[in-house]
């Protein structure tokens, strides 16, 4: 299980229940309590990496694009981004797990909406970056222009 919470405040608390992995959003703080071992900045890399791994797919970009404005449920999304159901499952199992996406149950149909929106700000910049890199390419083809 994994909570965010106040390192300086709750470390009695993280003593007191072994096994649950605590972190904190403060920049100057850089380490992570598990139980009463403390793994370091590596393991941090490792977390990074496995949520980084979601911008590796087309469709999971497609998808974050997608539910940027709006919670969306699971026959809606397979519609908008033509994936089979199966298919998009996967992905949405896999952006869950890493927080990427949270989900309510409403009867039968399952929605789902971006966890945080910060998200959309790396995604936004990355974006930007790949199209400031798209038109410098474009300046360096002869007769074009940027």
């Amino acid at each position: 299980m994994i909570r965010a919470g106040n390192l300086a405040g709750e470390a009695a608390s993280v003593l007191d229940n072994p096994g649950t992995l605590w972190y904190s959003s403060s920049l100057e703080l850089s380490k992570v309590y598990i139980g009463r071992e403390t793994i370091v900045e590596d393991q941090i890399y490792i977390y990074h990496a496995n949520m980084c791994k979601v911008f590796s797919h087309p469709k999971r970009l497609e998808l974050i694009n997608v539910l940027r404005e709006k919670e969306m449920s699971v026959g809606d999304l397979s519609e908008r981004l033509g994936l089979a159901i199966g298919n998009l499952s996967q992905h949405l199992a896999m952006m869950k797990q890493r927080r990427i996406l949270a989900s309510r149950k409403e009867g039968n149909m399952v929605y789902y909406r971006i966890a945080n929106p910060k998200l959309l700000d790396a995604f936004d910049i990355l974006r930007e970056m790949l199209f400031e890199q798209i038109r410098q390419d474009a300046a360096l083809i002869p007769g074009k222009t940027g």
